[in-house]
């Protein structure tokens, strides 16, 4: 861990980021979704 960064434990539900498969889940539907478009050069 950083330094600067603090960390705190929680407990784990079910569902929560112990579920590979979900993760893998949502990060496949990240990877399709395009909705953020490229940024575009500022002019100057």
């Amino acid at each position: 861990a950083h330094p600067e960064v603090a960390v705190a434990q929680v407990p784990g539900v079910a569902g929560d980021v112990a579920d590979l498969d979900g993760l893998r889940e949502i990060g496949r539907r990240l990877g399709e979704q395009r909705a953020v478009p490229e940024p575009v050069p500022a002019r100057g």
